[in-house]
């Protein structure tokens, strides 16, 4: 970073660069640029940030297994850069040539004084079959040498690597075509060279025909399309004949695939690196921890001075001061070289008094607060209960008393901790806590709610009333004998509605209850 910092102020001048960044978010800030230009999954704005590959790198090619051949002829061969110093990454480039063998492609770094010291030029090697055998079908068919194309991709990551292989071959032939073109010729001119002749009759009805239809004739003439016909022409066509090439790749020098052992070793290695700095992050967490909080002991001492004597004696506020002014003569002294645990020590010998005086503090408004609030509310309590049960006679007076007797024992603890707090001095421990009065109506409104999901009593059965049948028999006896059988036609017809009428009222009794 210093020799970053020194380049960029030569050529900034007397701009003064900014050192609000630090070695963590400098990090994260340009792996997320750089993840950004190059994320496939997300839509996001193009940063200006481009890498290059530095070294140039070159293929050699030969054939993959030499024939035997004279002195004079040469062994073929070719070599090129595919991919040169300086140059953008994630691209790809293809290499076309012609031939009829196997091939061997070497994949190396072309310069090798522009390395590191110590780095090896070779990188990759392939054995590319096929060719042969593609080429030897392609003349058998009298067809040419095959063109094969070689295409490399320098990744993103800055690797190069053969990622495709293919061999063709075009041919040309021709095809008999049927075309269609306008007809030139004479109908006319084609009846007579076949020798035909029209007769005098026919030539006659044909004369008078004219006459007729002269000007018809002549209309059509005018207004009829040219004849076409079609001929067979030869036209040329290509076909191009493909094949996929087997590749087999393997590695030479340093530069290896990872083994199984590696991989582990280097997993290893990489947990390690983040638990160490997962360690060195808590240890400046700890570190800045310890120095907010001694300077906001002593800002606090002096902000809530009136307050915290209330709550404190001399002797408690002068030793806040003490180890409040030796945490910080330690940390920038002896804590640079400390570990994690002694700073940690160091935070709570100063924190665990401090906090007890905090404690206080807030307590000595709070806890009155919620005294008088639950105070109120006992009594809000009562009356709503007093209010509610009145009417209800499925309570019971155990049940009430029961009720009554909790918000009695809620004020008694109540009083009784007032009582006993108001004993204490005041940079004492507290006898209770404003966080345990709110915990007294707990069992009260616990037991209300329970009555309040209580069943009331079904209403009791109602017994049916006894039918009017004597007065019914009273009123039949009154009729006489005569009308005995009309009577007891009446007897049959009254029974029915009376029935309805015992339903009737026995609904409207059921109905009146509930």
């Amino acid at each position: 970073m210093p020799k970053v910092q020194s380049s960029l102020k030569s050529v900034l001048g007397d701009m003064e660069l900014g050192m609000h960044i630090n070695s963590d978010e400098s990090m994260a800030l340009g792996a997320s640029f750089y993840g950004a230009n190059i994320s496939s999954a997300f839509r996001v704005r193009q940063v200006g940030l481009v890498d290059i590959n530095p070294f140039p790198i070159g293929i050699t090619l030969e054939n993959l297994e030499e024939e035997k051949s004279g002195d004079d002829e040469e062994a073929w061969g070719k070599k090129a850069t595919i991919f040169k110093a300086n140059g953008k990454i994630g691209v790809k480039k293809t290499i076309a040539f012609t031939h009829d063998q196997d091939v061997h492609c070497a994949l190396d770094y072309v310069d090798a004084e522009s390395l590191p010291e110590g780095a090896k030029t070779e990188l990759q090697r392939y054995k590319i079959s096929g060719v042969a055998a593609f080429a030897k079908e392609m003349e058998e068919k009298g067809l040419g040498k095959p063109k094969v194309s070689l295409q490399f991709e320098l990744s993103n990551s800055g690797t190069t690597s053969l990622v495709k292989a293919e061999a063709a071959v075009e041919e040309k032939y021709t095809v008999e075509v049927e075309v269609e073109v306008e007809d030139d010729e004479e109908t006319s001119d084609d009846a007579d060279a076949s020798g035909e002749k029209k007769s005098e009759e026919e030539a006659s009805e044909s004369e008078s025909k004219e006459d007729g239809e002269s000007q018809n004739e002549t209309s059509k003439d005018e207004g009829e399309p040219k004849k076409k016909k079609t001929k067979m022409i030869e036209k040329e066509k290509k076909k191009t004949h493909k094949k996929t090439l087997d590749v087999e790749s393997y590695f030479v020098g340093k530069i290896q695939p990872l083994s199984k052992e590696l991989k582990e070793e280097y997993k290893a290695n990489i947990e390690h690196l983040a638990e160490l700095d997962r360690q060195r992050v808590l240890l400046e967490e700890a570190k800045n921890k310890l120095e907010s909080y001694f300077y906001y002991v002593k800002n606090k001492l002096m902000d809530y001075e009136e307050d915290i004597a209330k709550i404190s004696t001399e002797e408690q506020r002068e030793e806040l001061r003490k180890l409040a002014m030796d945490a910080e003569d330690w940390l920038f002294d002896e804590g640079d070289d400390a570990d994690l645990a002694t700073i940690q020590a160091k935070y709570d010998e100063l924190a665990t008094p401090a906090e007890k005086v905090w404690f206080r503090l807030k307590e000595m408004t709070a806890r009155p607060e919620a005294v008088k609030a639950v105070t109120e509310k006992l009594v809000e309590i009562e009356e709503k209960f007093t209010k509610w049960v009145s009417d209800l006679t499925h309570i019971t007076d155990e049940e009430k008393e029961d009720v009554y007797g909790k918000i009695e024992t809620a004020r008694k603890w109540l009083s009784d901790n007032v009582d006993a707090q108001a004993e204490k001095a005041g940079h004492e421990d507290p006898v209770f806590t404003s966080e345990e009065v709110p915990l007294q109506t707990k069992p009260i409104q616990k037991i209300i709610a329970k009555l309040s999901k209580k069943p009331k009593p079904k209403p009791p059965k109602v017994e049916k009333k006894e039918t009017e049948s004597n007065s019914t028999e009273e009123e039949k006896s009154e009729k006489g004998d005569d009308e005995s059988a009309d009577a007891s036609d009446s007897e049959e017809k009254t029974d029915e509605p009376d029935a309805k009428d015992e339903e009737t009222e026995a609904k409207t009794e059921g109905d009146s209850e509930l």
